[in-house]
C-alpha cells in the first residue's frame, strides 16, 4: 500500500492499519490507541515517514464515499 522505500515493510503495515482503524465508518471519534500509534509512527526519528502518512491519507480520502470516514480523516 505504501512505497516500500519510504518504510520498513512492517511499519508500512501497522501505519496502514492504523489509518483504517482511526477511520472506520462509526459515527464517533478516532480511538485514542489509533492516534497514538500514527503518531508515533511519523515521529522525527524516521524521516519521510510524515511522506507516507499524508499518502496513506490521501489515498483513504479519495476512495472514501462515506462522510464518517471523511470527517475523521479531518480529526487527524
Amino acid at each position: 500500500m505504501f512505497e516500500r522505500g519510504i518504510l520498513g515493510g512492517e511499519l508500512t503495515k501497522d501505519l496502514d492499519v492504523a489509518i483504517v482503524k482511526a477511520t472506520n465508518h462509526v459515527e464517533c471519534p478516532p480511538k485514542e490507541r489509533h492516534l497514538r500509534k500514527i503518531l508515533i509512527a511519523t515521529s522525527a526519528i524516521r524521516p519521510r515517514a510524515d511522506v507516507a502518512c499524508i499518502r496513506a491519507l490521501s489515498r483513504r480520502f479519495t476512495k472514501t464515499h462515506n462522510w464518517t470516514v471523511c470527517l475523521d480523516l479531518f480529526f487527524l
